[in-house]
């Protein structure tokens, strides 16, 4: 596992609990630093000497994470090959203070200690997409990137916030800057923290960015010829020569924008999945084809799902499921090929409108989305985009439903609306970037799933892309697909490859798609698709019953309930979203030590075929 964690404070507790979360087993590089007023520890993919004394600045810098360049005055000055993260943010931090570690590019977060001042700060990227967790006493600060290791640290009480522990369950994440787990926060994005023991309050955020949109009117050709522009300086900034990178294809045209940009002399193509004629896999195959990368397919059947047990649980943090860490399970296979992996994620989220509320229409075979956003001007209509109908296991005399859970943690400001402690001008604005900013109310474990592999970058997490989104205006987000038409200008052949969802080639009109996602629903399996099949089988009750004192532990949770659901699921009927996460939960050794019950001897049973 790779990660950073520490204690500030001049009574401050040891670390020593903690690094074990997130060393990778003796692999990759470690760096301790013992400091006056900081205990760090940090755990990477690759050799970078940490940490770095900032004499210009009388202080001391621990960077996690990437930075690919630095953007000032809308120009950007790359960080030079040879220079690592730390070193670039050192010297950029020598030059211009604390100021320049905010025009930073990338997925990080920077540690900085001022020993004048005597004060510990945190900086995070626009989206705060490498979550740090931390634990706060009146005399010293616990931090880490694995919050399930502030919960097994002695100086921390272990608990579950059962508003949150429900918000979990339901929607698949906590949002905002909170946390499943009693006393440990997450740090806010695009903030500079300040952690200052001597102030009354020794805790202050301070926001250096906002995602205000600014939709522009213009042709949406002349948007696509920005974002190939912006696309193509962003693949530059990560994919660096020397390097093999790992290419994770899939059916649709993110990846496939990747793939045409990347050398194929030094790329590999892989998915997981299965071997259905039309899946996302044999598409992915022909993709990497048509470009000339190597490909393989990596099979998950019945026999993987102890090692996705296995593995949510040693890196989860309650965002996502279990079942989405594939490529944990071919960590060994993957790293023989390749040193960096290179993936098409939030692609959707910024240039599909997928992120939109959508409007939907009820018909005789249920409830379609259709490709027309649902406004949202107050708190009740933002809630019933947002709200899941909470697991029957919930008992919501015991504990909040999913729903109070979200309408208690709303509340209006005097510049707005504030939700999970994330500040949005408006409820509107929040309808429309809340579910990215953070980016750990994105619910999919995925990506934190794939950093822990090796490292990963994200072109459509490049600065310049974030913010010319917040410019592409709601209606052409939802008439057009800005990401098909780059494919379409770039690479025509493999524009001409048929998405596996509409069977329709990228350069169609969006309505075919989704006419043609529409059509290919009602041939697709109708009892929930791979991630219910993953829960099918004799393995979960057993898995449940196995765990029942725990379950009995949890706040709210009935156990009689959940044995019933997974019966009834393992008999045809679909409860994948309420098993999933409860699943997921019972997966993380951080509940065991909640609820003071012992490990099952077979933790994760081997599942029959």
């Amino acid at each position: 596992m790779v990660g950073v964690c520490g204690a500030f404070g001049g009574n401050r507790p040891g670390i020593d609990p903690i690094p074990a979360w997130i060393d990778r087993d003796g692999a990759g590089e470690r760096a301790r630093h013992d400091g006056s007023a900081l205990t760090g520890f940090a755990a990477t993919h690759r050799r970078s000497s940490q940490p770095i004394s900032v004499p210009e600045r009388n202080a001391t810098l621990l960077v996690f994470g990437s930075v690919y360049s630095r953007i000032q005055d809308g120009s950007s000055d790359r960080r030079p090959t040879g220079v690592s993260t730390p070193a670039y943010c050192a010297q950029e931090y020598a030059a211009d203070g604390i100021d320049a570690l905010t025009e930073l590019n990338g997925e990080f977060v920077a540690v900085v200690v001022d020993h004048e001042g005597r004060t510990l700060r945190f900086v995070t990227d626009l989206l705060g997409s490498q979550p740090v967790y931390y634990s706060l006493d009146r005399e010293w600060l616990l931090f880490s990137t694995s919050a399930q290791s502030l919960v097994h640290h002695p100086d921390v009480a272990a608990a579950f916030d059962p508003d949150s522990l429900v918000e979990y369950l339901t929607h698949k994440s906590v949002r905002g800057v909170e946390t499943p787990f009693a006393g440990v926060k997450q740090l806010p994005p695009a903030s500079i923290t300040t952690v200052d023991f001597a102030d009354p309050e020794p805790i202050e955020h301070e926001r250096y960015w906002n995602p205000v949109l600014q939709p522009t009117s213009q042709p949406v050709d002349r948007f696509v010829d920005q974002f190939v522009d912006r696309f193509t300086a962003a693949t530059e900034d990560r994919i660096r020569s020397g390097r093999r990178h790992g290419l994770l294809l899939s059916g649709g045209s993110d990846s496939r924008l990747l793939a045409a940009t990347v050398d194929p002399e030094r790329a590999y193509g892989f998915t997981t999945g299965s071997s259905m004629p039309a899946d996302e896999s044999t598409v992915a195959a022909r993709v990497a084809r048509t470009v000339g990368v190597p490909f393989t397919r990596f099979e998950l059947g019945a026999d993987r799902y102890p090692e996705l047990l296995e593995e949510y649980g040693r890196h989860g943090n309650a965002i996502g499921w279990f079942n989405e860490g594939r490529t944990l399970t071919v960590t060994d296979a993957v790293r023989e090929e390749v040193d960096t992996l290179v993936s098409g994620l939030y692609a959707d989220v910024f240039f599909k409108g997928w992120s939109l509320p959508h409007r939907r229409l009820s018909t005789p075979v249920g409830s379609v989305s259709l490709p027309l956003e649902r406004r949202i001007e107050d708190q009740r209509q933002y809630l019933q985009t947002r709200s899941e109908e909470t697991p029957a296991y919930v008992d919501t005399d015991d504990v909040p439903s999913a729903h109070r859970v979200l309408e208690q943690s709303l509340v209006e400001t005097s510049d707005g609306v504030r939700d999970h402690g994330i500040d949005y001008p408006s409820v509107a604005e929040l309808g429309r970037t809340g579910f990215w900013f953070p980016l750990t109310n994105e619910t999919s474990f995925d990506r934190y799933g794939d950093t822990q592999v090796l490292p990963t970058v994200y072109p459509f997490l490049d600065r310049r892309l974030i913010e010319l989104s917040l410019r592409l205006p709601r209606t052409d987000a939802m008439r057009h697909n800005v990401v098909n038409r780059a494919v379409s200008r770039i690479a025509p052949d493999l524009a001409a490859i048929p998405h596996n969802e509409s069977g329709v080639s990228l350069s169609r009109p969006r309505l075919l798609h989704w006419f043609g996602q529409l059509y290919g629903d009602q041939f697709r399996n109708s009892g929930g698709g791979t991630n219910a099949d993953t829960l099918r089988g004799d393995w979960l009750p057993e898995f449940v019953r196995a765990r029942e004192s725990t379950i009995r532990a949890l706040p709210g949770i009935d156990y009689g309930e959940a044995h019933r659901l997974c019966r009834e699921h393992v008999d045809g009927a679909d409860h994948t979203a309420a098993l999933c996460g409860l699943v997921s939960v019972l997966a993380m050794p951080a509940t065991r030590t909640i609820t003071g019950t012992e490990p099952v001897a077979d933790s994760v049973p081997r599942v029959s075929r």
